[in-house]
């Protein structure tokens, strides 16, 4: 016999309960009214089959090739009614059913509560049948001593449905894994793995009766013991198969006492159901175990707990791909008797593609308004023309410093009404949303150093191991370093920009086109390492001047590891200042081998100045100071800041990610001095004094000038002796023609805006003089400081014609808009230049001299001509080719 089952509803069958016997009762014979029950149906307007039970909120399956599935849950009660037992009864599953479905019969025992007469069972396991009675259906026990009677006493009956044989602990369960005990108050249910076979049980009970009058009829009210569970489809279901359905660690037998209502004895397990339902997409509603598409599951009435790690799998294959696993787990949840519960699967990941993109905004130091801008909405895959708006709001801010996000905006952060949502749009359009960003407080350091010393005679502080903060990093090494706290230091013999981030920065020196060469003219790149050692064997230190007295003090070679230059500075007598120190060889004449420049300096030169180029998207982040600047005065520094902002859509839980960001800006004072260099040497030529036409003071000094120009390897000999050439020379320091000093794979630029611009990516060399992080800038750099796109040579542009030019600006320099929108700005100081033909130094804040600055390239293939950046209290000349041997001021940018 085959039992359907209910489909996500609740069986009532009610009458009358008989009442109470009377005293006048009591003498009834047994013999004279047989029992009987009726069952009914409730009415189709009792509230109970329509309560209804909200929604649970989607979640997301784990799905095992990272697709996005959803698993929806609905529960609702039962309908109070009967499914059809008899399965030539023509009922659609799922539909309301009348007093028929118990036509199959149902179990029932019988039990005196008085103990009299024929002992406490009256009848055990009794199957019935029924007949109707005026339209009314009538059931009597059936079997072995049917025609049962009232007894005088009372009876307390205990009913069951669909009717079994099968003994609990004798009989296996029969084939919808019931089986009774033999007292027939409990029912023992092993879950079928065929769905078609799951009964929907139902128990009822009826204590303490006895006869009274009438037909002998017992009211029975059956209720469901089971929770029922189905699965379907929702819209957004993908074209495929679902396979299969596990139900893993949950109950697969119990026992259910019809006496107190409650399941006993129950062990989990798997239970894994077939199914193969072809989906379509956009299909809803496919229910996908067919005919039998409800599953009759042993309830789990408290939460499941993780530590039951139950689950639901459900394995589909999408069209034209290969199958894929689906897990749900139950922890959080509860299966309750007499309750429907149902899973609607949807494959939003595979129908829909969810597109949330965000484009955040930044302003300057002084704030302001700042837009973002938001596209969201979600399009099919099989069909992108069609789109539909998704909502979205912001979920949540993470202010620099920050370890997570957070609810609330940081304070510098305004966000209005509106302004943190919206609906998306179909269209696939931007939605434009506001926010306000306060203004930066400044913060000004001033050109003072700290008494605390850095460093040992014994453990000297690495300065190619720190940032000028003192932070710890990797080995970065250059040929001029920033010393700004007094102590003890020391530099590794390595060549120039050798070594960067740890490792052999071997682009700096090693090139098809390029040719670096050592002290005695041998390539680098040939050489084992950067490290002078492989060049010949280090022996003494020598200090070739400084512009400061006692700066530099107790300088001295150590042979330490690969080799170090030691030297210490006094907090006595520590100022702003600049030397050259060197290392020498041990051959008779204690030759120089290498140099390095030492810049002691309270500025913090690693606060750039972002300047953008007329191009309006070319930007550059210059030193906010020249090299070797000594200014006397103050760095004005307004600190970046910066927020990311997560935003969210509202149905899937898609996330993006933009920046509100506030730009920094840095200025020094104007007054102050600087080093300056011949193009494509190392070495800086010692400062001028800033305010004439004369050199600052030099202490321990080598310095000194030569008309002459030899070969590369002799200027590396003798880094403090200026070349300046003749003019039979034509005006260069160096015998040998070489384009590519300051950038490797340079060649000579020929003048003009397209091939100037065209050096902008380059590769600071081995013989860069820029300290760690920064490099010679291209000649488009400088041209970001004028609004005129003509940066041909000699392009000379008056102050009123340069729309870049801060009017009014000049003192001993000119302040520069960073940018078109003229927020920021930047000073460039005009100091002057060191002359080609008499090496002397020529003062540039006058009206008839001016104030040129070092680019990465020369201008003709003679290489006797570079192009440069050269303002005055007149004008602005950009690319203006000077001989070589000339001295410019070196504002770097970074790498």
């Amino acid at each position: 016999m085959k039992y359907s089952k209910i489909i996500g509803l609740t069986i009532v069958a009610s009458a009358a309960l008989l009442t109470a016997c009377t005293d006048d009762l009591a003498n009834i014979f047994n013999n004279e009214h047989e029992i009987a029950f009726e069952v009914k149906t409730t009415s189709a307007n009792d509230t109970r089959a329509t309560d209804s039970i909200p929604e649970i909120e989607p979640v997301k399956l784990t799905a095992d090739n990272g697709e996005t599935y959803y698993l929806h849950t609905d529960i609702t009660p039962m309908p109070e009614s009967i499914q059809p037992a008899d399965t030539s009864v023509a009922v659609t599953r799922g539909a309301t059913a009348d007093a028929t479905s118990l036509h199959d019969g149902f179990g029932v025992t019988a039990y005196n509560t008085d103990g009299t007469t024929e002992g406490s069972s009256y009848f055990l396991n009794s199957s019935t049948s029924y007949t109707t009675v005026s339209t009314t259906d009538v059931y009597t026990p059936t079997g072995a001593g049917s025609g049962k009677y009232w007894p005088k006493g009372k009876l307390n009956f205990y009913a069951y449905y669909p009717y079994t044989s099968a003994v609990t602990g004798t009989d296996s369960e029969d084939t919808h894994g019931l089986s009774r005990s033999t007292d027939g108050k409990t029912i023992k249910y092993v879950v079928p793995s065929t769905p078609a076979n799951q009964p929907d049980l139902m128990t009822a009970k009826l204590e303490n009766q006895q006869y009274s009058s009438g037909d002998g009829r017992a009211a029975l009210t059956f209720n469901h013991a089971l929770c029922a569970i189905s699965f379907k489809t929702g819209t957004d279901i993908a074209g495929g198969t679902i396979n299969s359905i596990t139900f893993n660690n949950v109950y697969t037998e119990g026992k259910y006492d019809i006496s107190t209502d409650t399941w006993s004895d129950t062990s989990a397990g798997d239970v894994s159901v077939t199914c193969n339902v072809a989906t379509t997409e956009g299909t809803a509603n496919t229910s996908i175990l067919t005919d039998n598409n409800t599953l009759m599951m042993i309830p789990h009435p408290d939460n499941f707990t993780a530590g039951e790690a139950a689950s639901i799998t459900i394995n589909f294959t999408p069209s034209g791909s290969t199958a894929r696993n689906l897990t749900y787990s139950l922890t959080g949840t509860k299966w309750e008797k007499g309750k429907h519960i149902t899973y609607t699967i949807t494959t939003d990941g595979l129908v829909w593609e969810y597109v949330l993109e965000a484009t955040g905004g930044s302003t300057t130091y002084a704030g302001g308004s700042v837009s973002y801008s938001v596209k969201s909405y979600r399009y099919k895959r099989t069909n992108t023309s069609v789109k539909e708006a998704v909502a979205w709001q912001i979920d949540g801010y993470k202010a620099d410093g920050a370890s997570d996000f957070s609810s609330s905006a940081p304070s510098w952060l305004t966000v209005g009404s509106g302004q943190d949502s919206g609906t998306g749009k179909n269209d696939a359009t931007a939605e434009s949303k506001t926010v306000t960003v306060s203004a930066q407080t400044s913060t000004t350091s001033s050109a003072s150093f700290t008494s605390v010393e850095r460093g040992t005679s014994s453990d000297p502080y690495d300065l190619s191991t720190h940032d000028f903060n003192g932070n710890t990093t990797t080995r970065n090494t250059a040929n001029c370093y920033v010393v700004n706290a007094p102590g003890w230091y020391k530099i590794p013999l390595v060549y120039g920009n050798g070594i960067k981030n740890g490792v052999n920065n071997t682009s700096a020196y090693n090139s098809s086109t390029s040719t670096f060469v050592d002290y005695k003219n041998n390539q680098i790149k040939n050489l084992t390492g950067p490290y002078i050692k492989y060049s010949g064997t280090p022996n003494s230190a020598v200090l070739l001047w400084q512009d400061a007295e006692n700066l530099i003090q107790n300088l001295s070679y150590d042979n330490t590891d690969d080799g170090y230059l030691k030297f210490y500075i006094s907090p006595s007598t520590i100022k702003e200042g600049n030397a050259l120190i060197a290392v020498r060889d041990n051959s008779a004449n204690n030759i120089i081998m290498w140099s390095w420049h030492i810049w002691v300096s309270a500025v913090d030169y690693e606060k750039t100045i972002t300047v953008t180029a007329n191009d309006g998207t070319t930007t550059y982040d210059f030193m906010p100071v020249n090299v070797g600047w000594c200014n006397l005065g103050n760095l004005t520094s307004y600190p970046a800041r910066s927020t990311k902002v997560r935003l969210k859509q509202a149905v899937n839980n898609v996330t993006s990610i933009l920046t509100i960001s506030q730009n920094p800006y840095n200025y020094a004072s104007t007054s102050g001095n600087c080093t300056s260099y011949q193009w494509g040497r190392k070495d800086p030529v010692p400062p001028m004094s800033g305010i004439s036409n004369e050199g600052k003071p030099l202490y321990n000094s080598y310095f000194t000038h030569l008309d002459a120009n030899p070969a590369r390897q002799a200027t590396i000999r003798n880094p403090h002796v200026y070349y300046y050439g003749s003019v039979g020379q034509n005006w260069i320091w160096s015998n040998t023609s070489f384009y590519d000093s300051w950038s490797v794979g340079q060649t000579y630029v020929s003048p003009g805006a397209s091939s100037v611009k065209s050096t902008t990516n380059t590769i600071k060399s081995v013989y860069d003089p820029s300290p760690v992080g920064f490099k010679v800038p291209p000649t488009f750099a400088f041209s970001a400081l004028s609004s005129s796109s003509n940066i041909g040579q000699s392009n000379s542009i008056t102050h009123a014609n340069n729309g870049r030019f801060v009017t009014g600006s000049w003192s001993r320099g000119a302040y520069f808009w960073t940018n078109n929108s003229k927020t920021e700005k930047i000073f460039i100081p005009s100091i002057g230049y060191h002359s080609y033909n008499n090496s002397s130094w020529v003062y540039g804040d006058d009206d008839t001299c001016s104030s040129p600055y070092c680019v990465n390239c020369v201008h003709r293939a003679a290489c006797d001509a570079t192009p440069n950046f050269s303002i005055s209290i007149n004008q602005i000349v950009i690319t203006s080719s000077y001989a070589t041997c000339w001295s410019f001021l070196l504002r770097p940018i970074a790498e």
